[in-house]
């Protein structure tokens, strides 16, 4: 069972639905201390390996405040999921729209003024589906690149595609049509979105910089992206307090890359992805929510 089906338990529903929020925030910051201190699954040990790998000045007090925080924003976003599952539209509409805030939307605009196909590619920061709640009339239809089906995520795109007026569908990347569906969204102009900091296609991996090292990512992205002519766009969700910031940086435009062969294209964009990405990791280390996918990254790329 995935963690979408999972969140759709009757007591996490009943929890959501009646316990106050102030109450389940502390609940939340209780989970994420006991896993802390008992390490569970080892996530402290492999967190703390990773971090140190990247910021090696940082002093173990430091690191440890840092992964602390880290494992809350990790329990935290299974909070704000969980939150949009089950809260009443009203509630979405009233209480958590008003708290997305966005920066540099003249990047988007930019993007949107090209008149051509948005890839948008994003990061584990905070929970992913409070971008879509932003004020955006300019886009009417988000594609997402999905790893698995969930009736419980089903749902919740129904539920958001009603709350935030925008068609909001999935796509299937076990599906073998799934390349096919997105180069086709994004050759009629609209805009598939999906995570790149640790999601791997194994049978189209690239090597490329991120964080110091090598690393494997997908060359899926650069690929659909040339191929369909589409502009290449990273945004982010980060938490503020109660509040949520989406930021958005300037695009990537395959046509106007330097490189020559299709090969070298697509290292070269997806260095430039893994760049934006990287900024926001030391930005925020503590929001970013696949520190423990690092070291795979890394180690992979000498098999």
């Amino acid at each position: 069972m995935n963690y979408y089906d999972s969140l759709e338990k009757r007591w996490i529903k009943y929890l959501h639905r009646y316990l106050p929020v102030s109450i389940q925030l502390f609940l939340v910051r209780c989970i994420a201390y006991c896993i802390f201190f008992l390490n569970i699954n080892n996530l402290r040990s492999q967190t703390e390996y990773a971090v140190k790998a990247v910021f090696p000045e940082k002093s173990q007090i430091v690191i440890n405040k840092l992964i602390k925080n880290n494992i809350y924003e990790i329990v935290r976003q299974f909070f704000d999921l969980a939150l949009l599952m089950h809260k009443p539209n009203s509630y979405i509409i009233s209480k958590l729209k008003p708290r997305i805030k966005i920066n540099g939307i003249e990047y988007l605009q930019e993007a949107i003024n090209s008149d051509r196909g948005i890839f948008l590619v994003s990061a584990h920061f905070a929970c992913f589906y409070y971008m879509l709640l932003a004020e955006i009339d300019a886009i009417d239809e988000i594609n997402i690149l999905k790893a698995f089906d969930s009736d419980g995520r089903d749902e919740l795109y129904a539920k958001l595609s009603n709350v935030s007026t925008k068609k909001l569908e999935g796509i299937n990347l076990k599906n073998q049509s799934s390349g096919i569906r997105a180069y086709k969204k994004l050759k009629s102009k609209k805009l598939v979105a999906c995570m790149f900091d640790n999601f791997f296609d194994e049978t189209t991996l690239v090597s490329a910089s991120f964080l110091g090292r090598p690393a494997l990512a997908s060359a899926g992205v650069a690929t659909l992206a040339i191929k369909s002519n589409a502009i290449l766009l990273t945004a982010f969700i980060v938490r503020n307090g109660s509040d949520y910031t989406l930021e958005f940086d300037k695009m990537l435009d395959p046509v106007t890359c330097q490189a020559t062969t299709l090969n070298n294209k697509i290292v070269f964009l997806s260095e430039e992805l893994n760049k934006a990405i990287e900024k926001r990791i030391k930005q925020y280390p503590h929001q970013w929510q696949a520190w423990t996918t690092l070291d795979k990254r890394w180690n992979l790329v000498d098999i």
